[in-house]
């Protein structure tokens, strides 16, 4: 019966890996997965925090990042982060003359897919949200995962505006 079980679990892991989904297997895409396209999102009482990415030819990784305060306040990134070994790396505006103009991101894809973001202390990106708002450290569990992207990543208002729907529930 565990031979079984492993067949099973290995034939769930690769078809969640190219975005597929086995009746009672939860799916998040694999780190491995070349063709890593995923959608996450958590409403809680902290707020609400989106992200969508998708790895393009060549390795770079087309993502956004949108992060709401339980007070409405919003903090956005949505661009291209740069391949690192095997990490991706967001910088923006790095010549500024302040953290908080300064943008840098470290994008961790950890073993179960399900991404890792930091805000480096002296890039914060803080001049990209509101009042009070800041990426910081941002993990996103592998209930978070919708499903594969479709056109969030087409642009920044598309993002922005559609990605997510643990909110609208």
């Amino acid at each position: 019966m565990t031979k079984t079980k492993d067949i099973v679990r290995k034939f769930a892991i690769c078809a969640c890996a190219f975005g597929g989904g086995i009746g009672l297997f939860s799916c998040t895409p694999a780190k491995s997965a070349a063709r890593y396209n995923a959608l996450y999102c958590v409403h809680n009482m902290d707020g609400l925090k989106v992200f969508a990415g998708r790895i393009q030819p060549g390795g770079n990784l087309s993502f956004g990042i949108s992060i709401w305060s339980r007070d409405g306040n919003n903090i956005g990134v949505f661009g291209v982060a740069s391949h690192h070994g095997a990490n991706w790396e967001y910088t923006n505006k790095m010549n500024a003359s302040t953290a908080a103009d300064r943008c840098k991101l470290d994008i961790v894809l950890q073993s179960d897919g399900t991404p890792h973001l930091t805000a480096d202390p002296t890039a914060t990106c803080q001049s990209m949200g509101g009042h009070d708002t800041e990426i910081g450290s941002v993990q996103f569990p592998p209930s978070a995962y919708e499903g594969p992207i479709s056109t969030e990543l087409n642009d920044p208002e598309t993002f922005f505006g559609k990605a997510g729907k643990c909110w609208r529930k």
